[in-house]
């Protein structure tokens, strides 16, 4: 046998020990990239999942300060799940329609729905839309919707709607409406508020 030469090149590659050390410090950093990037994920989803739903009680929120805005008379049920209001159309000429806002369903499926039908007798509900998914039952002794007012009076709606979102956690959507002050509007007399 011959006596190995050393390498004049000095290139003999790593030795056992040097890739050992190098997988185990290419795995550190490979999880710690996994985890970050994973991480990054789920805040995009959390975020985009909340300004989903606060955009939606956005939306709703101002189509019900709209509606009660443009009313004559509003009213809240004694549970403050419901809120009806006879409100001035948007027709060239002034014409009355009676909207309905309520909090339906049961448990945790609750949902906010807006209906209307025209303010005069024999007209019925259409179909409710629904503008908002996952609403929350209130806290005790806390209602949806609260207040009301008279024909041709000024009057303050409150609302307070916890929405669950698509992701976990809950926004709060809440606010203040009111109608503007008018007079003598009673007549004719809104069917409103007669099932």
């Amino acid at each position: 046998m011959s006596p190995r030469r050393p390498s004049l090149s000095g290139d003999d590659g790593f030795s056992l020990v040097e890739l050992a050390v190098y997988i185990v410090i290419l795995g550190i950093i490979s999880t710690i990239i996994a985890a970050t990037t994973l991480s990054l994920f789920r805040s995009e989803s959390t975020v985009s999942g909340l300004t989903t739903s606060a955009s939606d009680g956005q939306n709703a929120a101002t189509q019900l300060r709209s509606d009660i805005r443009n009313a004559r008379q509003f009213a809240t049920s004694s549970d403050g799940s419901t809120v009806t209001a006879s409100v001035a159309s948007r027709a060239a000429s002034l014409a009355w329609q009676c909207v309905r806002w309520q909090v339906t369903g049961s448990g945790s499926d609750l949902a906010l729905t807006r209906s209307v039908r025209g303010d005069s007798t024999g007209q019925t509900w259409s179909t409710p839309v629904n503008l908002l998914a996952g609403i929350q039952t209130p806290a005790s002794g806390l209602q949806h919707f609260s207040g009301g007012t008279a024909s041709g009076i000024e009057g303050t709606l409150s609302y307070s709607l916890r929405i669950n979102t698509a992701e976990d956690g809950a926004i709060t959507v809440t606010g203040e409406a009111r109608n503007r002050a008018q007079s003598a509007v009673a007549t004719p007399a809104t069917t409103c508020f007669t099932p």
